[in-house]
């Protein structure tokens, strides 16, 4: 395993960008700056209220779903 050693490579990067199109990369971060926007958090994250209006989740599963998409952000919403 000759790029076993490689620690600058973010392999789940390159996996998860082979997945996707170009354009659906940049309609994804459209999407993203459009409801970052919204949250009034200066284009850092999308705020729950915002994230609950646009998916339709409310309730525990909303709650829940939030929470795994976040996990890993650091502003502690």
């Amino acid at each position: 395993m000759g790029n076993s050693n490689s620690s600058s490579v973010d392999h789940r990067f390159t996996s998860a960008s082979r997945a996707f199109t170009q354009k659906k990369l940049d309609d994804l971060k459209s999407l993203f700056v459009s409801l970052a926007s919204k949250s009034q958090s200066n284009d850092q994250y999308v705020s729950y209220p915002v994230f609950q209006e646009y998916f339709g989740l409310s309730g525990s599963l909303g709650e829940r779903m939030f929470d795994m998409v976040t996990q890993h952000r650091k502003d502690d919403f």
